[in-house]
């Protein structure tokens, strides 16, 4: 074997392009969404003038009063039933978990009884999508309920995930 000079380093690599889908790859993979809040654009938008934090914190508060303010664990539980199911089974399989047992798991008749393809097709997915992830940042302004605020975070980062990728 001849000496390593930066001309034969890499004799014996292989390599390969870059593993960037394409856009006909992305759009097998993705479904469409609308965020349909009124608060994350409100939000958005005081986050870049003045007195952001307290114009933030005072539409964050208007929020809370509203019927869309997800009050208790058990009030985002009812939104999600058996969702609790699937977010055990993901902590307790962690890197083991095994995507057909978790696709079961989750058409299952007691978590959403259908496809996940035909609940994020259904209608009002965007609306419910929308509420959790204004609720989550409702939390995260306000504070005071730190265990809400971390299971939010549970069904926001499911919905994403599904919202994202089409398996």
């Amino acid at each position: 074997m001849s000496a390593l000079m930066p001309t034969n380093l890499f004799e014996f690599a292989t390599v390969r392009a870059p593993g960037k889908p394409t856009v006909a790859d992305t759009a097998l993979h993705t479904v469409p969404y609308t965020l349909e809040s009124t608060l994350h654009q409100t939000l958005a938008t005081q986050r870049t003038g003045a007195n952001a934090r307290a114009n933030m914190l005072a539409s964050a508060t208007t929020y809370k009063g509203t019927a869309a303010y997800i009050a208790t664990v058990d009030d985002l539980y009812a939104l999600f039933p058996g969702f609790q199911l699937v977010d055990d089974y993901l902590r307790t399989e962690q890197k083991d978990a095994v995507k057909a047992d978790l696709k079961s798991l989750i058409e299952d008749p007691s978590v959403l009884n259908m496809t996940a393809a035909a609940y994020v097709g259904a209608g009002g997915y965007g609306a419910l999508k929308s509420k959790v992830w204004d609720n989550l940042m409702a939390q995260c302004i306000l504070g005071g309920n730190a265990a809400l605020r971390t299971e939010l975070t549970h069904p926001a980062a499911a919905q994403h995930h599904r919202a994202y990728r089409r398996e």
